[in-house]
């Protein structure tokens, strides 16, 4: 009896460093069950991430998908249609990629309108822009992450809108140029 229980408590000790061991190796491969039912992949990325250009590091760039059109979800208020969204927003680029690299020190950024279709808008907590020339203050890289609003207000609406915009330094004396001016395309919805 007396050899049985030593049997047993060595046998306990074994388990324990084996279910020990077994938990360490899952945590540490990576390893494990299948996700469990529902489990879904995150939402891709929504933000233009804002870096230099690897061709020439003094120059602002955005990196992000332009080609795709962007749903904007409309209302309609009497005559006037108001449509809205908050993405894409914009963030820092960390790592280099696709030819941009991350800006290596905190530069204090803008988006300035290129042109726009009429009623087509964009804003932040601080400004509205309208206009070609108009700016908002996005924030400072090494710390960027800014949702703006995208909108619309118009009595007639049609089915897609266009803005196109160039990311500028607010600097007195800005030690970066103005990226190339990107356009998005809004989906009406």
């Amino acid at each position: 009896m007396v050899q049985t229980l030593q049997n047993h408590k060595g046998l306990s000790k074994s388990l324990v460093a084996l279910t020990a061991v077994s938990f360490w190796l899952l945590t540490i491969c990576g390893c494990g069950p299948e996700e469990p039912p529902g489990f879904k992949e995150p939402a891709p990325h929504v933000d233009i991430l804002v870096g230099s250009s690897q061709v020439n590091a003094k120059q602002l760039a955005a990196w992000f998908n332009f080609d795709v059109e962007i749903s904007l979800p409309c209302q309609q208020l009497g005559d006037f249609h108001l449509c809205t969204a908050s993405e894409p927003g914009f963030a820092d680029l960390e790592l280099r990629s696709g030819g941009y690299e991350p800006l290596t020190k905190p530069v204090p950024l803008a988006l300035e309108i290129v042109s726009n279709d009429q009623g087509i808008q964009v804003k932040s907590d601080e400004a509205v822009a309208a206009a070609p020339g108009d700016r908002i203050p996005l924030g400072e890289s090494g710390s960027l992450h800014a949702h703006v609003e995208w909108f619309f207000v118009g009595t007639e609406r049609a089915s897609t809108l266009t803005i196109s915009f160039r990311l500028v330094e607010l600097a007195e004396n800005p030690s970066h140029e103005p990226s190339p001016p990107y356009t998005l395309t809004f989906r009406l919805q």
